[in-house]
């Protein structure tokens, strides 16, 4: 039977159907690029493409588990009657069948000539041995598999890249090499859940290059409203570190803030500042203000030690007449740019700068880090504190749900060797699934039956052990009990391998033998499937895009077995302490105690708070979907008391199941269609823009009009008195003209005295530059602002489009309306002939990385605020000017949590 004969046995859902429909039109170009949420059928849609493309295909995985569950789907819903799976479906690349499943690592061992490795991360390795080549003498290069070869000769055409944002470095090379070698022949699928939105503009163009640009996505609002995926909602919990814990992040701190002391006592900087004045000709200055930031940092570093700057540089360190706040991360600043520039300072001095640094233990690497030290993340991360958080949620969700919970907790490493602590009354102090399994087991909560799996350690609760026994021998798999003396849980093994276990054990948690499953993120992360998980504690550490959304992935899929399943997600943050500890280098400015009075949660908070960027979930303020932690009523700057209410309220959250439920009808009903869109909203206070400045403009244009118009009477009745006819003529000619010109600025003008109209007006000069250079490509976006209510906060939002052109307006308009930062070039807009500082704006990365971008966004300014430039300010002329923006931009001045209008310092 030939591919094109082979169809799906069942009925596609209608989005897979819609991309079905366009997927002629979306191949055009001998590539297609899907987008999906984790449980949309991915895997169903690419199988289906490959077969209505007719041709052989290799199909490359991130894992072992997720291969084999591509032959597994294909035997499920496309296997013909009386036909065996192994027809059809091959794991080897040496022998390659209708449809060739093999993961990125080993296509980069057959390219390469490695030993394949394939592991399941702490499962047994799978070993590829391609030496072992009898069945292709012909393709053997030593010890290389001639994998080009052996593809043209199966004639496979298709290559499928599933989740394909795992292609990064090694992995990525090598397909990128094997298309190459292919040549237009190929036609390539890309399925990913979700793309590497959090790249570096180079790392996203790499992407592109090889998956294509986007063709279709499937949100997870839009699989919530097609009941393919559960209504959710993620849940933060705040726990502080234990007293061991604050001493020791206070001992760390303690440490920076002697450095900073001592290298200011030490004369280095100074020393430094000499050796530069030796050096500065014109060409070194003009790019010293290119990095102008880290230059002033260190001029005030060197002020402090007693140094003495030339006429020239103090404007540099006083701003306003006032010397800006001391802190640490201005003394790392300045330091830092000491040991980056040996070509400026001398290799002597800048290596004197890093191992004074290095000797007193806060550095990494070659970065000076007195700020976040590394030591203090560990602490904030693993902190001992996160056991008592998952205690308490763990309590609370058995007390919810009672004998229909199923919940998982994942973390990120296994402690093993800690299994002495089980049944002791020993101390925990190290996290691990281990540890979070003792801490629950001592609490005795009632109605908790716990169970343990990763690769190497399996604990199970003995009132399992008989259904355990007879799921194992329906499997065929041997297993091996070791009772735990005095705790009613004991270690098993199983013959066979992970899969068969984890199976087993799946089984047992859908059965409700066991309710809480502790793991790792490695074993029963991606790949992984368990319809009936209702709540998951995220212990874990992992911050990154990819892999917290596919952790999340496991909670969020629907239940056949339970239609009412509704799903939290817990976080755990471990706060950073407040430091009210006097800082030891205080004495450097007047012997006051300085610590940062607006500190925030600290780096655990930071890498969760990344995590929630990619997460959509209704709002807890109104009925809509949003992305980001804000949509909880959580930011950086909560205090204790503030955090202490906060994890009250989570708690009483996860209560009600059905508000979850009824949050979500609530919010999906807004749409006015299925057609459901992710967009990203800039959020922007209206009161940072004082009105009055806007008409004090008008006022000065009226005022000129009607002077220049009684002048302009004045000269045509003198010139009719003295009989000149045509100069009077003249003078009416002359008063048409200035009108028209005065109107047209005012026209401006009233275009700024609405911050709606100014930011909407910005906004469209952001569109069409995108659109001219290329930044958005796709056909009909539009924009479209709003506003709250009571009319306090205005939105801008992109719609239509992809999500990669959603997330760059929005970053760019977010950075146009935050406080400057040192960019690169300023917009200027002007009234006659005038600059008006207060209208001032810095120009955003995406524009200003590229002149021409920068002269396409002057022309469409203009076109919307009126007269405008774009100015570069890293040269000597160019910094005045934007000294005189960071003081008088609106952009600067922000509304703090009191309501008020504040000027934001930017040092």
């Amino acid at each position: 039977m030939k591919m094109a004969e082979l169809s799906f046995k069942g009925t596609f859902r209608d989005y897979q159907q819609k991309i079905l429909d366009e997927s002629q039109r979306y191949l055009e170009d001998g590539k297609i690029h899907i987008v999906a949420a984790p449980g949309s059928g991915k895997t169903i849609l690419g199988l289906e493409l490959i077969c209505s493309l007719g041709k052989p295909a290799l199909i490359l995985a991130p894992s072992i588990t997720i291969r084999q569950q591509w032959g597994e789907r294909f035997a499920e819903a496309f296997l013909p009657e009386g036909k065996e799976p192994q027809d059809y479906v091959s794991y080897r690349i040496a022998e390659p069948k209708s449809i060739t499943c093999i993961t990125y690592q080993a296509l980069y061992a057959a390219m390469s000539g490695k030993e394949a490795e394939e592991t399941e991360e702490e499962a047994s390795p799978e070993r590829t041995d391609y030496q072992d080549l009898s069945g292709y003498p012909v393709f053997r290069q030593s010890s290389q598999l001639d994998v080009v070869a052996i593809i043209k000769k199966k004639h496979i055409t298709t290559i499928c890249l599933d989740e394909a944002h795992h292609l990064r470095s090694e992995w990525h090379s090598s397909v990128m090499r094997l298309l190459e070698k292919l040549g237009e022949r190929i036609t390539v699928i890309s399925l990913t859940a979700p793309p590497p939105y959090d790249s570096t503009p180079a790392e996203w163009q790499k992407y592109i290059d090889l998956c294509g640009p986007i063709d279709a996505e499937i949100s997870a609002p839009q699989l919530v409203a097609q009941k393919t995926l559960c209504p959710h909602q993620d849940l933060v919990y705040f726990s502080y570190p234990t007293e061991t814990e604050q001493a020791k992040i206070r001992e760390l701190k303690q440490r920076a803030s002697q450095a900073i002391t001592d290298v200011m006592e030490s004369g280095l900087l100074i020393e430094a500042f000499s050796s530069l004045q030796s050096k500065m000709i014109p060409e070194i200055e003009d790019w010293i203000y290119q990095h102008i930031e880290e230059f002033r940092a260190f001029l005030y570093c060197v002020k402090l030690s007693g140094g003495q700057l030339p006429q020239k540089y103090r404007g540099l360190v006083l701003e306003r007449k006032k010397a800006p706040v001391f802190s640490k991360n201005m003394a790392q600043l300045g330091c830092q740019f000491v040991v980056d520039n040996p070509s400026l300072f001398g290799e002597d001095i800048s290596n004197r700068m890093l191992y004074f640094f290095r000797e007193r233990h806060v550095t990494e690497q070659k970065r000076i880090n007195v700020t976040s030290n590394k030591d203090i993340t560990s602490l904030l991360t693993t902190s001992m504190g996160k056991l008592e958080g998952i205690q308490e949620i763990t309590k609370k969700e058995v007390e919810n749900l009672g004998d229909d919970l199923r919940m998982v907790i994942l973390t990120d490493y296994i402690k093993k060797n800690l299994k002495k602590l089980i049944g002791s009354e020993e101390s925990i102090s190290e996290m691990g699934t281990v540890p979070i399994f003792e801490s629950l087991r001592r609490e005795q909560i009632e109605g908790a039956k716990l169970g343990l799996i990763s690769g190497s350690l399996t604990i199970l609760p003995d009132s399992s052990l008989d259904k355990l026994g007879s799921i194992a021998k329906e499997q065929t798999c041997g297993i091996k009990v070791s009772s735990i003396k005095d705790t009613g849980f004991s270690q098993v093994e199983f013959a066979g391998g992970s899969k068969k276990k984890v199976n087993i054990v799946t089984e047992l948690f859908r059965l409700g033998k066991i309710n809480i499953l502790i793991g790792t993120k490695s074993l029963l992360g991606e790949g992984w499937d368990s319809p009936c998980i209702n709540s998951l504690i995220l212990a874990s550490f992992v911050g990154s895009f990819l892999l917290s959304n596919q952790m999340r992935g496991r909670a969020i899929r629907v239940d056949k077995e339970n239609s009412e399943k509704v799903s939290i997600i817990w976080h755990l943050v471990t706060p950073e302490i407040e430091d009210k500890t006097s800082i030891t280098f205080a004495k450097l400015i007047g012997g006051k105690a300085a610590y940062d009075k607006t500190m925030t949660l600290g780096a655990d908070y930071e890498t969760v708070a990344r995590r929630f960027e990619c997460f959509m979930a209704p709002s807890l303020k109104e009925d809509c979907i949003e992305s980001g932690i804000a949509r909880l009523g959580i930011n950086r700057y909560l205090g204790r008391s503030e955090i202490v209410q906060k994890n009250k309220e989570m708690l009483v959250l996860s209560e009600n199941r059905s508000q979850i439920r009824e949050s979500w009808t609530r919010s999906l009903a807004k749409c006015e269609s299925e057609e459901y869109e992710i967009c990203q909203k800039n959020e922007f206070h209206k009161a940072a823009i004082p009105t009055g400045f806007g008409f004090f403009n008008l006022s000065v244009y009226l005022i000129l009009m009607i002077a220049i118009t009684i002048l302009d009477i004045m000269l045509y009745r003198s010139i009719l008195h003295s009989g000149g006819f045509a100069g009077g003529i003249l003078a009416v000619v002359v008063l048409l003209l200035f009108y028209v010109f005065a109107i047209r600025g005012i026209y401006y003008v009233i275009r700024l005295l609405s911050p709606r109209s100014l930011i909407e007006a910005i906004a469209r000069a952001v569109l069409h530059t995108f659109q001219q250079n290329g930044t958005i490509r796709s056909n009909q976006v539009r924009l479209e602002i709003s506003g709250t209510n009571d009319g306090l906060y205005i939105y801008t939002t992109l719609r239509g489009g992809t999500l990669r052109e959603k997330q760059q307006f929005a970053e760019t308009m977010k950075e146009l309306l935050s406080p400057m930062d040192n960019p690169r070039y300023v917009v200027l807009r002007y009234m006659l002939r005038f600059p008006q500082y207060y209208y001032s704006l810095p120009c955003p990365s995406l524009i200003g990385n590229n002149r021409e971008n920068v002269e396409v966004f002057e022309k469409e300014l203009r076109k919307q605020i009126g007269k405008a430039s774009v100015v570069y300010v890293r040269n000597d002329i160019g910094h005045q000017v934007y000294r005189k923006c960071v003081k008088r931009s609106f952009v600067n001045y922000k509304i703090n949590e009191n309501g008020v209008i504040v000027r934001k310092e930017v040092f």
